[in-house]
């Protein structure tokens, strides 16, 4: 096993008739399973080949083999017919993933159905093959010891049937990728073990069933590309194991259920394609594990929660093509783990936030088409235009070294109204060192006329009082002057609050004189 022997088995292995177990499986063996293997070796309770490269059908005389207990022939080129599996009682491990069996034709699944026999069946695989036909009733009248039902990748048609729900050992059941059809039966909610239901990628339509909820041990619900309607059910809140979500390419509509973001254990969630609305609850931040959200192609709407910056684990976020407007928050510089964000084809407003500049893994940001405006940031990911894409947005320009299509700030305008403004605000200084200046000479003069100034040392001493406070407002003047000069933007004090601590010295000045 595993140890890549190649070539044909020597036929003498075939001969002996008290082998009980045969495993060559994971080499690179090729030819035919004997025709009369059955026969030959009538005591065999173990036989796999599984990853040879083994070709030719499935021996009908393998039935023979009644102590067969694991059967493993996948991931070979067998093809052909499954032959009747009937005599094999003890059978409880087989699979057959992975070969062309069947030709697609109605009686392809025959062999199920006799597998009813086969009491103590614990696992069955069948995934990846050409399999055609109806998914036969018989299935639910299998083992009742049977843990995983893998019928994927092939072209089984049919609904699925009643009575599943008697296989009450299932802890996974994967039918995806075939033609199946009809409804998701409210009963599958007795299969109290399941921890896989995998349905995607056929015609399933209705409702899903509220019992869903019943699944308590659901780790994996695939639903995706399916023909579902109706409204997620809030039920769903109830599978607390649940990491993977997948209900995109669907019908579905309405709010999605706050209460699922109080699923902790949630890994990936896709919701896209869907005709979702309302807003994304603020709750999602309680995702701390969540790696991917698809939330695309939808008719979302609102601001994008701030709660968002709690799922520190993102790898992807994606929320194209919505109705989600208002700025990009503040909170999701905390995401530096994602690889991935699409916020494209929404409404969203305001300025690119500088954070993204810091997002080094950063290898998609994609904020086309909204209603951005001002200077595109031009550092990290920004200087790289096959990373970013913020067409359509016509109130964005382009400034720096950056490559992004974009027509280049109109950077001269600022610079002349900033010379403006400091001009205006030396002005407003110097008329204000002038009035001081003109108080000082006034109060100094009335002042020595008034008579209740009785003692020169009395003078002296509110004098200097005052001139103490006169010195400091002509202090405060010159740090504004100084503060408004700096060369540096982000340094430089802006006019409103030069404005505001000049009428705050005006004031002061004032209230001396009034004194």
């Amino acid at each position: 096993m595993d140890n890549m022997f190649s070539g044909v088995i020597p036929p003498s292995i075939f001969n002996l008739s008290l082998l009980t177990g045969l495993d060559i499986g994971f080499n690179l063996f090729h030819g035919n399973i004997p025709s009369d293997i059955g026969i030959s070796l009538p005591n065999l309770e173990f036989f796999s080949i599984a990853s040879n490269q083994f070709t030719g059908s499935i021996p009908v005389s393998i039935s023979n083999a009644s102590n067969l207990e694991l059967l493993q022939l996948s991931l070979n080129n067998l093809t052909g017919e499954v032959p009747t599996l009937e005599k094999l009682h003890r059978l409880n491990f087989f699979t057959l993933f992975s070969n062309h069996l069947g030709s697609g034709q109605a009686n392809d699944l025959n062999f199920l159905s006799s597998m009813t026999n086969s009491t103590t069946l614990e696992y069955l695989s069948i995934k990846r093959n050409n399999f055609g036909g109806e998914l036969p009733k018989q299935i639910s009248n299998l083992s009742t010891m049977l843990g995983v039902i893998n019928l994927a990748e092939n072209n089984i048609f049919g609904s699925i049937p009643a009575g599943t729900e008697k296989l009450v050992s299932l802890t996974v059941f994967d039918v995806s990728t075939n033609k199946i059809s009809g409804i998701i039966p409210s009963s599958i909610g007795e299969l109290q073990n399941l921890e896989g239901l995998i349905l995607d990628y056929n015609n399933l339509s209705g409702h899903i069933p509220s019992s869903v909820g019943n699944l308590t041990k659901l780790m994996a619900l695939h639903l995706r590309d399916n023909s579902l309607e109706g409204s997620i059910p809030s039920s769903l809140e109830n599978c607390k194991k649940l990491l993977v979500l997948t209900l995109c390419k669907n019908n579905l509509s309405g709010d999605i259920p706050p209460g699922l973001f109080g699923i902790f254990s949630l890994l990936y969630i896709c919701f896209s394609k869907n005709n979702f609305s309302g807003s994304l609850p603020i709750e999602i931040g309680k995702l701390i594990n969540l790696s991917i959200l698809d939330v695309s192609l939808n008719m979302l709407s609102g601001e994008i929660p701030s709660g968002l910056g709690g799922c520190v684990s993102l790898q992807g976020l994606y929320m194209n093509s919505n109705f989600f407007h208002g700025s990009i928050p503040s909170s999701l510089s905390s995401l530096r783990g994602v690889l991935q964000f699409n916020f494209s084809h929404n409404n969203l407003s305001g300025k690119i936030p500088e954070f993204f500049q810091g997002f080094n893994s950063l290898e998609m940001l994609d904020l086309s088409y909204n209603n951005l405006e001002g200077m595109v940031p031009d550092e990290g990911i920004f200087k790289n235009s096959t990373v970013v894409s913020v067409i359509g947005n016509s109130h964005l320009c382009g400034g720096g070294d950056n490559d992004i299509g974009l027509p280049r700030c109109n950077i001269h305008q600022p610079k002349r109204l900033s010379h403006k403004l400091k001009m205006a605000i030396i002005a407003i200084a110097v008329l204000l060192a002038l009035a001081l200046f003109v108080t000082c000479l006034f109060l100094s003069s009335s002042r020595r006329k008034r008579s209740e100034f009785k003692s020169s040392s009395k003078r002296n001493e509110l004098m200097e009082e005052f001139s103490s406070r006169i010195l400091e407002c002509l202090n405060s003047i010159f740090r504004i002057g100084i503060s408004c000069s700096v060369e540096s933007p982000r340094e430089r004090m802006n006019i409103s609050d030069a404005v505001a601590q000049l009428y705050s010295v005006r004031n002061e000045l004032q209230s001396t004189a009034g004194n």
